[in-house]
This record gives C-alpha cells, sequence and structure tokens, in this order.
C-alpha cells in the first residue's frame, strides 16, 4: 500500500505499511520533510509572489515600471503598499499567469471571462458536464512576482 504525499509544488509516493501503524507514520513523517527540503531548493532570493485585493485598480506592472504610487490605484487610496514597496526596494513587478501591460484588473478579468464564455459555446457538451453549484474559475489577475 502506498499514499501520495503533495505540497509546496512536489509530489512523493511513500510505502505505508498497515501492520505497522508507528513505522507508516515515521515514513508520512519523513515524505513531508522530504517535500520541504525540495521545496526550499526553489526560493529565488529577492523575489516574492503576491497577490493584490481587488482594489488594485491598475496593473501594478505599469505601476512599478512608471513609479507611480500605488496609493493612486488603490480603492482605498492607502500608501501602505508604497511604504512596503520603497521598504523592500522594490523594482519590478511582473504578472505571473496573465500579463496586464496597459490593461486594468478589471478589463483583463472581462477579456479572461470572454474567453472562458468562449470555451463554454465551443465545448458545449464538456460544458454541460459543470455542476450549476461549480465555484467560478478563479482569479488570477491580481498575482504577480515582486523584484
Amino acid at each position: 500500500m502506498s499514499a501520495l504525499i503533495r505540497g509546496f509544488g512536489v509530489s512523493r509516493r511513500i510505502a505505508v505499511g498497515v501492520a505497522r501503524p508507528a513505522a507508516a507514520r515515521a515514513a508520512l513523517v519523513a515524505a513531508i520533510i522530504s517535500v520541504k527540503a525540495i521545496a526550499a531548493a526553489d526560493v529565488v532570493p529577492g523575489r516574492i509572489i503576491v497577490k493584490f485585493r481587488d482594489s488594485l485598480t491598475a496593473s501594478a506592472t505599469d505601476l512599478v515600471a512608471n513609479r507611480q504610487p500605488f496609493a493612486s490605484a488603490l480603492t482605498d487610496g492607502s500608501d501602505s503598499l508604497d511604504r512596503l514597496n520603497q521598504t523592500l526596494g522594490v523594482m519590478a513587478a511582473d504578472a505571473v499567469f496573465v500579463s496586464q501591460r496597459g490593461t486594468s484588473p478589471s478589463e483583463t478579468r472581462a477579456v479572461l471571462q470572454d474567453a472562458f464564455d468562449a470555451a463554454k459555446a465551443r465545448f458545449p457538451q464538456r460544458s454541460a458536464r459543470i455542476p450549476p453549484d461549480a465555484p467560478p474559475p478563479p482569479d488570477l489577475t491580481n498575482i504577480y512576482t515582486l523584484s
């Protein structure tokens, strides 16, 4: 018998002995530790992945590239992101999943929603299998790497 351990972007299959639960627990702990060690190797110094809230009304890529304050693009006008960016020395912001240069997050979300609707129309049989109570697709527009 085996178990699949997933986490930190890594998967590892381990053998689990039903007759020896203590050994199975030890193997599980060892697998989790090795998954964390592998994940730690994937850290890039000087870069962090962030997800901004929907209150950001402009592309973070454009704001950082043009050295514009985030406060001007937040619905609440807060300067907390500007202070944090200055403290951390943020020089670049790159969208992880969806390029947004020159467009606002809401415009990008509308384009993605149109593409999603077009895909559903293009594949009606597959789309019919989507449960009516299924959650909407995740919003990936405000996920950036800061460096």
